[in-house]
């Protein structure tokens, strides 16, 4: 199968390996109480996956985290109402 995979780049001080580990599990979240769910990636994660696609972050070497998106590619619309969009 062929896929699209769109990657995104910060180069802050990147996400340590125990967070990443976590990151997309439901209700986990950094963010102080009463700030943040912890639902937004596990959700993005479901999504992606129930197309056949993934979500996937890494450390890069030179500092930062990287964010990988990938779809698998489709030869005609999934849905009858991306035909008239």
């Amino acid at each position: 199968a062929h896929f699209v995979t769109i990657h995104v780049d910060d180069e802050g001080d990147g996400i340590d390996e125990a967070v990443r580990e976590r990151l997309g599990e439901p209700f986990f979240t950094t963010k102080i109480t009463g700030e943040g769910l912890g639902l937004g990636l596990a959700i993005s994660r479901t999504i992606l996956e129930d197309h056949g696609g993934a979500l996937s972050f890494s450390a890069r070497a030179t500092g930062g985290t990287r964010a990988s998106v990938s779809l698998p590619v489709v030869a005609r619309p999934v849905s009858p109402q991306l035909e008239n969009a």
